[in-house]
């Protein structure tokens, strides 16, 4: 009997440890389809198509940018939306900006004097 407890317990940690071998590699498998590849444009830009499931931070990634100034290189302002088919240029230069109507404020007016509240007098007791 003792010779057999003596067997099993030199083959379970035997078999423990081929239990944890592996014969094979992890497989790899490309996400990344030919939709979202950089483009070089006719003008000489690079640009990035975007397809379904991309987010700025990942097509930065994808490129070694930061995606604030892709956003900022593209007039893309926070919460960072893009759209399939939408052209990210990945060269940094900023599109001409739409401009705008230039704001004015009236000068600060000073507040009207308030006329003092009348305080109720209580005959005393």
């Amino acid at each position: 009997m003792g010779e057999i407890c003596l067997r099993v317990l030199l083959l379970l940690p035997l078999l423990w440890f081929a239990g944890c071998g592996n014969s094979g590699y992890a497989p790899v498998i490309d996400r990344y389809d030919s939709a979202g590849r950089a483009v070089t444009t006719a003008s000489g830009r690079s640009v990035h198509i975007v397809a379904r499931g991309d987010t700025l931070y990942s097509i930065a990634w994808r490129h070694g940018k930061d995606f604030r100034q892709l956003a900022a290189a593209n007039n893309i302002a926070a919460p960072y939306t893009i759209y399939p088919g939408q052209q990210i240029r990945l060269d940094g230069t900023a599109a001409p900006a739409a401009s705008r109507p230039a704001i004015t404020t009236a000068p600060p007016s000073s507040p009207a004097a308030r006329p003092a509240a009348p305080t109720a007098s209580r005959p005393p007791v």
